[in-house]
């Protein structure tokens, strides 16, 4: 790139487990060894964001497969600027096609993404955020049978992830809301519905959840504040193109529900 003085493409592709996400930490090691500048303090401010980037997509868009402990979820295209000299001065990255799908449902001996296993690592912290059962209790964790990746230290890539986000510019209080918003989807998972007495439809078996649920978007960084569960059987019909109207409508509210869990990751 530096000698013919045109832009340079790198494609790492290849099956899951074939090792795109550590041939890509490589690529990037690898620029931030070679660059040398008289402005050497700005070019490791830039270095150090996109080696930092790493850990975060990771907990957001990786999880366990049946092939690969630590599988991208989500295509991944990075743009990285040089000067004239060779040395990367800025960049961004761009994700797609992320498996959203993944957080309401996983195949057998598969996990939910990172990020829910590293917040409930820390017991204080998922206390805080209003998580407190074990993975294996939690809806949206339980599916796949496998909370736990032999080898893997939850714990401390959840150190990792919150020092990439402080090292990115997340502020404390975007760092809360956002880890609050990953706790009110797991939360969305716990609502249990009951027919109503007539048959009529279905309501929430236990308030105290959705208030829960509710309360952690509304103070959240999307600042949803029209959000209220109680009536999310209204919610089903706007999404569902239908209302409940029968014993079997808690099928039709669990779809609204993961189709609001969509919205939330979009």
């Amino acid at each position: 790139m530096w000698r013919r003085s045109k832009d340079s493409c790198i494609v790492i592709s290849g099956e899951s487990g074939a090792g795109k996400t550590e041939a890509s930490k490589i690529v990037m090691l690898y620029i931030s060894k070679v660059a040398n500048s008289a402005h050497q303090a700005e070019v490791d401010r830039v270095k150090n964001l996109l080696i930092q980037s790493n850990p975060l997509l990771e907990a957001f868009g990786n999880a366990k497969t049946n092939r690969n402990d630590n599988s991208s979820r989500f295509g991944k295209y990075m743009d990285i600027n040089f000067d004239f000299h060779g040395n990367p001065v800025g960049g961004h990255i761009s994700t797609y096609l992320l498996e959203k799908a993944r957080v309401i449902f996983q195949q057998s001996r598969e996990r939910n993404f990172h990020i829910f296993y590293q917040i409930l690592s820390d017991k204080t912290f998922s206390a805080a955020v209003g998580i407190s059962p074990p993975a294996k209790e939690l809806e949206y964790l339980k599916r796949g049978d496998c909370s736990q990746v032999k080898g893997a230290d939850d714990a401390k890539q959840f150190s990792e992830t919150k020092a990439a986000m402080q090292a990115v510019g997340f502020s404390g209080a975007e760092q809360t809301a956002l880890f609050e918003l990953v706790a009110a989807c797991l939360l969305l998972g716990q609502l249990q519905f009951t027919a109503t007495m007539k048959g009529l439809g279905s309501e929430i078996a236990e308030d105290a959840v959705s208030e829960q649920a509710s309360h952690k978007l509304d103070s959240s960084v999307v600042s949803v504040n029209f959000w209220n569960f109680s009536t999310l059987a209204i919610f089903s019909r706007l999404l569902t193109g239908s209302l409940p109207s029968n014993l079997k409508s808690g099928v039709d509210i669990d779809f609204g529900r993961e189709k609001c869990i969509h919205v939330l990751l979009e």
